[in-house]
């Protein structure tokens, strides 16, 4: 008898079929956690940038007391360490409370409009897919 080295045409394939399996079941997993790991720096920079909003006001001088005071990455920005793409537009009250707030990446998008937003409103659920120019879309 022969002494036979190597694998044979069989085993190979079934080898590569059950790598490929094991592909299927392993990369949508991988893709999820990736994905989830940027929504969630995302909510991070949402909720960064509104207590930095209402710090920035609390701390504002006495001739800007009884004014509202608009925020935003191009005009008046606000000390936040965001993302590169994060861009935002909020809105606060001469009372200190954010009315609006509008934020932006190259993924996802948020915004929330109301007589007195709290931290506790901002919440990942209502985060979008996708860009939207982050401008003042309130009803006037």
């Amino acid at each position: 008898m022969k002494n036979k080295k190597g694998f044979t045409l069989v085993e190979i394939v079934i080898v590569i079929a059950l790598l490929g399996l094991l592909m299927l079941l392993v990369v949508p997993n991988v893709v999820d956690k990736f994905a989830n790991a940027k929504k969630n720096i995302f909510y991070n920079d949402v909720i960064n940038l509104y207590t930095q909003a209402t710090s920035t006001y609390l701390n504002r001088s006495a001739d800007d007391f009884n004014t509202s005071k608009e925020f935003s990455h191009d005009d008046n920005p606000l000390d936040i360490e965001g993302s590169d793409d994060f861009e935002y537009f909020l809105v606060v009250n001469q009372y200190g409370q954010v009315v609006f707030l509008t934020a932006t990446s190259n993924d996802y998008h948020f915004t929330i409009e109301g007589d007195n937003i709290k931290k506790s409103d901002i919440k990942k659920s209502n985060i979008r897919n996708g860009y939207l120019e982050p401008t003042d879309t309130r009803q006037q």
